[in-house]
């Protein structure tokens, strides 16, 4: 295997070489950004969009960044068809624990 110009990998078959997508998560905000980013990156061939991250503040059980209730993020995955992961965090939370919930998710 390599990577080839575009960022795609390049998978040796029977058949040659085939040109595969990255799969990827996008931190998600439940914002405009968030949702502006999701149309950039699905109109990306090199990238196969496979499900959204957020942190959720676990004592009021809403999104970290804008306080959009559980049940709102979770029907926003539904609408774009994509898997839904959240990071529980801490009210309040410090740089440290962000990083240390953050970096158990991506382990």
């Amino acid at each position: 295997m390599f990577w080839a110009a575009g960022g795609r990998r390049a998978v040796r078959g029977c058949f040659g070489a085939v040109n595969a997508p990255r799969k990827k998560l996008l931190g998600w905000s439940s914002g405009k950004d968030s949702a502006w980013s999701l149309g950039v990156l699905r109109d990306d061939p090199a990238i196969e969009l496979v499900g959204l991250v957020t942190t959720v503040n676990a004592e009021f059980d809403r999104v970290a960044m804008h306080a959009v209730r559980r049940t709102l993020l979770e029907a926003q995955a539904v609408a774009v068809g994509l898997a839904l992961y959240t990071v529980e965090i801490l009210n309040p939370c410090s740089n440290e624990e962000y990083a240390a919930a953050v970096g158990r998710f991506v382990e």
